[in-house]
């Protein structure tokens, strides 16, 4: 599967109903050895700002995790990995934080109804869509 399937098939598991993190990881989570089940297993607690507590975006969180399997776990190579390519994500959203880039700051216990259907249907397709595409140019440059 090349790149562009890979971010092809980031926005096909969104439309399938999975959250952001499932999304990205699950995308190129067989590089490095893990299945999709066991990808969208790992990463099922950590869509909507890690359990639905718009805390940080599950497409960072996606990304965050493929740095530390690319560096083999190697602390100082993952976090200066991680770091990069957080900091592309953040330089398009303003910001890490789901509840930030969808606009529910401050944080309340209960976001309303049309804001989960905002985040459920479109809103955050393109979000994973680039945290994919970002996650794809690191590893096309790494060629």
């Amino acid at each position: 599967m090349d790149l562009k399937e890979r971010v092809e098939k980031s926005v096909k598991l969104r439309s399938e109903g999975k959250n952001c993190a499932q999304c990205v990881f699950a995308s190129f989570s067989d590089i490095y050895g893990i299945n999709k089940e066991t990808a969208l297993t790992l990463t099922a607690s950590l869509g909507s700002g890690i359990a639905g507590m718009r805390e940080a975006c599950g497409a960072v969180l996606g990304i965050s995790l493929l740095a530390g399997l690319d560096k083999s776990g190697s602390k100082p190579e993952s976090v200066k990995l991680t770091k990069s390519l957080a900091q592309k994500y953040k330089d398009i959203y303003g910001s890490i934080v789901c509840g930030e880039i969808l606009g529910f700051r401050p944080f309340r216990e209960e976001v309303s109804e049309q804001q989960r259907l905002n985040c459920k249907n479109n809103s955050c397709t393109i979000k994973i869509e680039d945290a994919a595409k970002i996650y794809a140019e690191y590893l096309k440059a790494k060629e």
